[in-house]
């Protein structure tokens, strides 16, 4: 299992001039939008190996999301917004995520350190979803944008190399999900694609359990889709460090936590930057072979 949390916080201008779409019906004066969201992801996991380097895993997120939206005038006295937000009201939301099923298989090539990996599967629709928030019929306040899940069996592909050399060892790995037709509210997800590549450090004794990692991350999403037109505020490419580690405490079971910082972020509309995610996860292995096959090979 593990936890992944994201704290964001970002206050703009609006007017006028810079949102044209709220004031078609009447003009606003220029006010403050302070947002602030967390959000933390319990992702319960499980996998098991069917021999010759193939294994089956399933992942199943919950999400908890917490918005806090407020408006103020410049001399920061507070504003009623006569327009109705997309992100929908302050509050605290708990949801499931969409589920994913992956078939993975993994290869050494033989007289090498080299490792080579890849998976295939897909994202199931377990997930919430909402109607659509851009749809006139729809009441004001049920015109958000907070998706739990797509809706839809979406592709997954992934694909990892690792070089297990000692002390240092290097990775690079690479996945994407591709959503491929639209919910039955005409809401098709973004097309995710990310990338990384980076080293893993091997502390010597008696800390040899300990592994320390740093990548450079690299993801892209496109904009999701409202009946077949671009979603506002969606779609976004990001470039980001990570750092941590995995401490194999004891025989089956491993702590990992990591850091992922995003200095560069390129975003469309108005979203949350997200500077940093932490996330800290646990994992064991659980030997259910029958005791007279242990240790043979």
């Amino acid at each position: 299992m593990a936890f992944q949390a994201i704290w964001a916080d970002d206050a703009r201008d609006i007017d006028c001039g810079s949102h044209p779409h709220l004031c078609e019906d009447t003009a606003i004066p220029t006010h403050v939008r302070q947002q602030t969201f967390f959000g933390l992801r319990w992702g319960l996991s499980a996998s098991i190996g069917l021999g010759e380097g193939f294994q089956i895993g399933v992942m199943l997120p919950i999400q908890i999301k917490s918005f806090t939206i407020s408006h103020s005038l410049p001399d920061g006295s507070p504003y009623e917004i006569p327009y109705s937000l997309l992100t929908g009201p302050s509050e605290v939301e708990v949801g499931l995520g969409d589920t994913e099923v992956m078939g993975r298989f993994f290869r050494r090539v033989l007289g090498t350190p080299l490792m080579l990996g890849v998976g295939w599967g897909a994202a199931l629709p377990t997930g919430r979803i909402s109607p659509n928030p851009f749809d006139p019929a729809l009441p004001a306040s049920r015109r958000q944008q907070r998706q739990f899940g797509n809706g839809t069996v979406d592709p997954r592909f992934d694909g990892s190399l690792i070089v297990g050399t000692r002390p240092i060892g290097f990775i690079a790995s690479a996945s994407t999900r591709v959503p491929v037709y639209p919910n039955r509210y005409g809401y098709r997800g973004q097309r995710t694609v990310g990338a990384s590549l980076g080293v893993v450090a091997s502390v010597p004794a008696p800390l040899d359990t300990l592994q320390l990692l740093l990548l450079l991350d690299l993801s892209h999403a496109s904009p999701a889709l409202w009946e077949d037109s671009p979603a506002l505020n969606s779609g976004s490419s990001n470039v980001g460090v990570r750092m941590g580690f995995e401490w194999a405490f004891k025989p089956g079971l491993a702590l990992r936590a990591q850091l992922l910082a995003l200095p560069l972020q390129v975003q469309q509309g108005d979203q949350f930057d997200i500077p940093v995610s932490l996330s800290i996860g646990l994992s064991g292995v659980l030997d259910v072979r029958p005791k007279s096959k242990r240790g043979h090979h």
